[in-house]
């Protein structure tokens, strides 16, 4: 068993640019838990360190709102590699007779997407016309990172050769990728990575990015499968211009499962086919069911280089018989602390785990 991560962190002003100071390894009290997911932000962080209470730096070494870089460094990562990025959101010192030390509260750098307008100026709607969805994408960001006033992202897009018209309003940057996303089949997805890299790509159910082998570096590993989450019949409004309502279904689902049926609303969809690509995607991530895998993976492995978007197929399988773990898995989520790394894996039919189905709320 190879030796679990150590951290240290580097403090720099919210721009990133100017260095303030680095928190050494020693000072840091307890391991960063770092959860990330496919089409959504990474979770919060927070870090204890040995700092006196009254004397920590603040206003001189770190301020409100300074990212901090974490490292992880272990013998595959002997000068550290980046594992997360943060705005400090919170500060709280604690005393006792016999100790003190400072809790920073992290923001992962992904939040920013919530907090700033998905356009720049004062305008409540942006139109996207005849716009590919990849393009969408870097405008919105472009947009987003050009309102904050400093830039954490670098873009890296596939083309998935879908062109609408579509108008945003009111919404955050967020919800703006989100608006563009749902047009896409369940075979896309984007994600964030701990060096700020936005990824839109296809997912690779041919070639998995990792191999996990039980017995070597697989820890523990448990399936759920589930048909409550299924949708396999929609009806769509939108009424941009006029007020229509289309419908999308998938007959084999139906015969196989049952009905499980919805309404959606989308007022922002301007004609039929960009109807039929909303519903169309729509049904094409929800119509089957919802197979998952927990599965734990030590140090033996460079969990580092573990992301969401990535793929896996899981060998040493007993005699290959296995009813549910079998074939390749995507990637939906990691929780990394170091030691080892918790994924939750979907089979390639799904592209969403059943807890992490995101309900359409109409705007």
């Amino acid at each position: 068993m190879q030796k679990a991560a150590s951290f240290f962190a580097k403090i720099y002003d919210k721009t990133g640019v100017t260095f303030r100071r680095v928190i050494d390894s020693s000072k840091l009290l307890n391991t960063p838990q770092i959860i990330r997911e496919v089409n959504k932000s990474a979770g919060e962080v927070n870090l204890d360190i040995a700092f006196p209470w009254d004397n920590f730096g603040f206003g001189t070494t770190l301020f409100d709102g300074d990212l901090i870089k974490i490292y992880a460094v272990n013998a595959s990562n002997p000068t550290g590699t980046l594992v997360y990025q943060g705005n400090v959101m919170g500060i709280k010192t604690n005393y006792t007779n016999n100790s003190s030390s400072v809790s920073l509260r992290l923001y992962p750098i992904d939040a920013i997407l919530g907090r700033i307008t998905a356009y720049v100026g004062t305008d409540a709607v942006k139109t996207f016309t005849s716009l590919d969805i990849d393009d969408i994408f870097s405008n919105v960001l472009t947009d987003m990172q050009t309102t904050a006033g400093y830039s954490y992202f670098t873009e890296d897009f596939d083309a998935p050769s879908l062109s609408i018209t579509y108008s945003i309003r009111l919404l955050n940057s967020q919800n703006a990728l989100d608006k563009a996303y749902s047009y896409l089949s369940s075979s896309w997805y984007w994600a964030i990575n701990a060096s700020g890299v936005i990824r839109l790509k296809q997912w690779d159910d041919v070639n998995p990015t990792h191999l996990f082998t039980i017995g070597k570096d697989v820890d523990s590993m448990g399936t759920n499968r589930t048909i409550a989450d299924i949708i396999n019949g929609e009806m769509l409004s939108w009424n941009n211009p006029v007020y229509s309502f289309s419908h999308y279904s998938d007959a084999t689902s139906q015969t196989n499962n049952g009905k499980f049926q919805r309404i959606v609303e989308d007022r922002e969809i301007p004609a039929a086919y960009a109807a039929d690509a909303r519903g169309n995607s729509d049904i094409s991530k929800l119509k089957d069911p919802k197979i998952s895998v927990t599965l734990t993976v030590n140090a033996n492995y460079p969990i580092e280089t573990i992301n969401p978007g990535d793929t896996c197929k899981i060998q040493n399988i007993t005699d290959n018989t296995s009813q549910l773990v079998q074939g390749v898995f995507r990637i939906l989520r990691t929780e990394y602390d170091g030691a080892i790394c918790t994924l939750t894996l979907s089979e390639i039919i799904d592209n969403f785990g059943s807890t992490f189905i995101k309900s359409i709320t109409p705007n």
